[in-house]
């Protein structure tokens, strides 16, 4: 910092005086350059206030007060010097001017001398300054900075309202301390059986050795039950030496970075000359003392077994049965999946795979069945479905089935959906082979039915055949019997008549004895026509006109029906002959 001097030496002669309303200093009246010099010489805080602007000169001690703001308002009016403390400087200078002294004890600023905000406090006395006329022509203020005593003081005084509330809390905390005490006794048996009965196995090892200090249950059962306490990992545990552990252990206590095993092979020793296999997940993390040296290791873990073991069948069972295993994140597009599951699709071992790009391989017709466009209306999108795909490698089509479900996510709000998928191709060609067998099937027992009831109408036919031919028969029988009796009486009637006709009759009678005859001749042809019937005689067809063969049978028929019965014939012009036999027609007329 430079000096301030009066004199031929900066900052008074160096100063540019002539904007202030000073002037020059060769022309300041006799009180001023009194003043200047008795400010410039004070050990103390000084600083003088002249004129109607209040112009500022001060000495080095001053400018340690007003830190990063000297030099710069060296010669400026305290307005411009001071804006922040307009309001008080104005009350003091006011009082000055009237001729009184002011003095501040611990006066409060906040005030910015090195370009922030800082809290200071100050002992301030101001006195009025006489010029050269008798009148106050300035104020003249020693500054003495209290910050740190007052500071000092405030914090002296809260330390002793705190001690005072430590010494006012002291019994009622050791009221408290002893009830810890007694708590943290109890809360060490807590841990102690807390630790002991833990599921996960725990223990801790110490010193270069890694000597055993604390095992737990599961610790135990895992190593066999074998007496660890006091002895070396080395000794304990021999097997694990060729397993690298020990290794491993030395380097986490040399670097303190700990080790994390997940899904370790461990052989460990059964006792009778075998070894049992355990899968762990574990962590040996060092243990640190209060200056940050490692003293020991704690050793934590599950035995996961069982689990991995299931996994292990599990993987097997799917690799065997190409079930691929798959998982979607709806929000990303991204899908992971397993080595199976690229297999059913023909994508090779690295590449890339997406939602999309599986939606590019599934056939048209089944997108709709895909997780994307079901995942707007189905709670769940990956419900079981059968949609057939297009192989990446061969180009082929083949059948695949998907099953899968929603599952909860680590990140909150996220989309997350496991599932598996397999291949149905040979299932879908045995169907479509049932199917096609069903079809021939069904046509096969229709054309057998329409058969069957075919043959049931022809045996029908048959049967009803051989009935009438069965009436016929017994018609038959009955014709005989009755034409060979009828011929008899015929006969009969037949020779009485030509008995009359020798014996001689009137012309009337005669007339009817002729008919009479004629109609026992029709009766005799009759009945040797029933006889044909019956013995089964063929046909003797002949070329017949059929209208003269109704005419001829009128007087028949008219004499058969009897006279209440008028028979009318209607014959159609152009009638042609036909060629039948004349006897059987008769007959059945």
């Amino acid at each position: 910092m430079a000096r301030l001097c009066w004199g031929n030496r900066r900052p008074v002669r160096g100063h540019d005086w002539s904007g202030t309303s000073l002037g020059a200093p060769a022309g300041w009246p006799q009180a001023l350059r009194t003043m200047v010099d008795m400010v410039l010489r004070s050990p103390i805080a000084m600083v003088l206030a002249w004129g109607p602007e209040h112009v500022l000169i001060y000495n080095d001690s001053y400018a340690v007060v007003a830190g990063a703001r000297h030099p710069a308002m060296f010669g400026l009016p305290v307005l411009a010097a001071w804006p922040e403390a307009r309001e008080f400087n104005d009350s003091v200078f006011s009082a000055c001017y009237a001729g009184e002294e002011r003095v501040f004890r611990d006066q409060h600023f906040v005030l910015e001398r090195d370009g922030e905000p800082e809290e200071a406090w100050f002992d301030l006395y101001y006195s009025p300054v006489v010029g050269d006329d008798g009148r106050v022509a300035g104020v003249v203020s020693t500054v003495i900075e209290t910050t740190a005593r007052v500071c000092s003081e405030r914090q002296r005084a809260r330390e002793q309202e705190h001690l005072a509330r430590v010494n006012a809390d002291l019994d009622a905390l050791r009221l408290r301390l002893e009830r810890a005490n007694r708590q943290l006794a109890g809360d060490m048996d807590f841990l102690n059986a807390l630790f002991r009965q833990a599921p996960s196995f725990m223990a801790v090892v110490t010193g270069p050795d890694h000597v055993f200090e604390l095992a737990n249950d599961a610790y135990l059962r895992l190593v066999q039950h074998r007496q660890v306490l006091g002895k070396s990992v080395r000794q304990a545990l021999p097997e694990i030496v060729e397993q690298g552990l020990i290794d491993v252990l030395d380097r986490v206590r040399a670097t303190g970075e700990p080790f994390h095993a997940k899904g370790l092979d461990v052989q460990i020793d059964s006792g009778d000359g075998g070894a049992v296999r355990r899968i762990l997940n574990f962590v040996y993390q060092p243990l640190r003392d209060a200056a940050g040296n490692i003293y020991g290791i704690f050793v934590e873990g599950v035995d996961i077994t069982e689990h991995a073991l299931t996994e292990e069948r599990l993987r097997v069972a799917q690799e065997a049965g190409e079930i691929g295993t798959f998982e979607w994140y709806p929000s990303t597009g991204e899908v992971i999946v397993s080595d199976a599951y690229r297999r059913l699709w023909g994508f090779a071992p690295d590449a890339d795979i997406s939602a999309d790009i599986l939606m590019r391989h599934i056939v048209p017709t089944d997108a709709h069945l895909s997780g994307p466009k079901r995942l707007a209306t189905d709670a769940n999108p990956i419900a079981y479905a059968e949609f057939q795909i297009t192989r990446v490698d061969t180009g082929e089509q083949r059948w695949i089935a998907r099953r899968g479900q929603p599952v909860a996510s680590t990140v909150a709000g996220e989309q997350r959906y496991l599932g598996v998928a397999f291949d149905i191709t040979e299932r879908k060609r045995t169907e479509e082979s049932l199917r096609q067998a069903e079809i021939a099937l069904r046509e096969l027992n229709g054309a057998l039915e329409r058969k069957v009831v075919l043959e049931e109408t022809e045996r029908f036919k048959v049967e009803e055949a051989l009935r009438q031919a069965q009436k016929m028969e017994a018609v038959g029988q009955l014709a005989s019997g009755v034409a060979h009796d009828f011929n008899n009486v015929l006969q009969i009637i037949s020779s009485n008549l030509q008995l009359m006709e020798l014996d001689g009759v009137s012309s009337t009678l005669g007339a009817r004895v002729t008919n009479a005859v004629a109609a026992v001749e029709r009766g005799s042809k009759l009945s040797s026509q029933l006889l044909a019937f019956a013995r089964r005689q063929p046909l003797q067809p002949l070329v017949t006109h059929l209208g003269q063969l109704l005419a001829e049978m009128a007087s028949l028929l008219a004499r058969a029906l009897g006279d209440r019965i008028e028979i009318a014939r209607e014959e159609a012009g152009g009638l042609w002959n036909v060629e039948v036999d004349r006897n059987q027609l008769e007959n059945a007329i």
